[in-house]
């Protein structure tokens, strides 16, 4: 095997001779990966228009600076000034990406209602000046904790989207007053929203926020509470009225604390008596 590599080279060397030149071992050049344009930056849903939809849609928008919307058709809308409902008519049925882009960072108010849309939560995270976002009856996903960096939202009401994460995620939305989940698969702990002080409504209902670990509550006396449907232990719902009533002084609230929530024990009757007597309306389960 030896005296056929010795041959082998001796040949190679010889050849080179031959016709006057070094053989050199071919390199491959460098590959250099090329560079994309960068794309602005753009909220992006997603709409399956089908004839049951009538192949309308609709999304109202408010805002300070100057956005369009591509509905994904070769048709686009510009806005720009105050709250705005935008229709558009598709000619046809079909899957089409919507695409808005411009100043986000201005876009104060964000609705969308009852139409065919989807997409990941997470691309409102790009309108760092929202105050309201309403997502209802959407197939929008994703993680709740998306959301977390938008510190001017103050009202957020999320109903039938299939939106997961963990609740504690919200906490540090300290301008929320109003905070609507409803059928989602949001999870987590309700004391995890006790920095939410400001709040004047607090409704979860059929989410998998399952959990209330006893510690101390803000003064929520201005904050209408419907946490129903939680499938909260006894200790659990005795534990959050009692801690509300240490931290409620007086309220003409309502807190609704019943559904598939376990009916309080002789304590947790103790604290909601208190509460009735400072005011509130108090429904448990019997």
């Amino acid at each position: 095997m030896k005296k056929r590599l010795i041959l082998f080279s001796l040949l190679i060397a010889f050849i080179g001779l031959l016709y006057g030149q070094v053989i050199k071992p071919v390199i491959q050049p460098e590959i250099i990966p090329k560079i994309l344009p960068e794309i602005n930056p753009h909220i992006f849903l997603q709409t399956d228009q089908t004839p049951q939809d009538d192949l309308d849609f609709m999304m109202t928008m408010t805002g300070g600076g100057t956005c369009t919307i591509d509905w994904g058709d070769g048709e686009s809308s510009a806005v720009s000034g105050g709250a705005t409902t935008y229709d558009h008519h598709y000619g046809a049925t079909g899957d089409y990406n919507i695409r808005i882009y411009g100043d986000l960072d201005k876009i104060t108010d964000f609705e969308e209602t009852s139409n065919p849309i989807s997409g990941d939560i997470k691309t409102f995270a790009q309108a760092t000046g929202l105050i309201y976002l309403n997502l209802n009856s959407t197939s929008v996903d994703g993680d709740i904790a998306n959301l977390s960096g938008l510190t001017s939202l103050n009202d957020l009401r999320l109903n039938n989207p299939s939106v997961d994460g963990d609740i504690a995620n919200l906490s540090g939305l300290t301008s929320l007053i109003y905070l609507y989940l409803n059928n989602t698969s949001v999870d987590g702990d309700i004391a995890n929203l006790s920095s939410l002080i400001i709040l004047i409504k607090l409704y979860l209902n059929n989410t998998s926020v399952d959990t209330y670990t006893q510690g101390v509550l803000p003064d929520w006396d201005a904050c209408e509470i419907y946490i129903q449907d939680l499938g909260l232990s006894q200790q659990e719902v005795d534990d959050f009225l009692c801690d509300l009533d240490t931290a409620s002084t007086a309220s003409t609230k309502t807190l609704n604390i019943a559904g598939t929530n376990a009916a309080p024990s002789a304590t947790g009757i103790a604290c909601k008596n208190s509460l009735v007597t400072k005011g509130w309306t108090v429904t448990v389960s019997e």
